[in-house]
């Protein structure tokens, strides 16, 4: 797994450094299909063979919270 270290809004160096990873797969919330920052990081994305998964919103659960967990010493 691997946490973005920059903000979404620069679509073009997230796809780039999604790239330098050999990412294959990325996960974001469903809130966001359809809204011109992920319309245009889904179309670079899907250039480079990177497929974007919108997961449903699940009660109780952000993508704030599960950094936290992740990034836990």
């Amino acid at each position: 797994m691997h946490i973005l270290p920059m903000p979404m809004a620069n679509t073009i160096k997230a796809g780039e450094w999604m790239q330098q990873l050999g990412i294959q797969k990325v996960i974001c919330g469903q809130e966001w299909q359809g809204s011109e920052k992920w319309q245009a990081l889904q179309t670079s994305l899907a250039a480079k063979g990177v497929e974007v998964i919108y997961a449903p919103h699940t009660q109780g659960i952000t993508s704030t919270l599960i950094k936290q967990q992740a990034i836990k010493p």
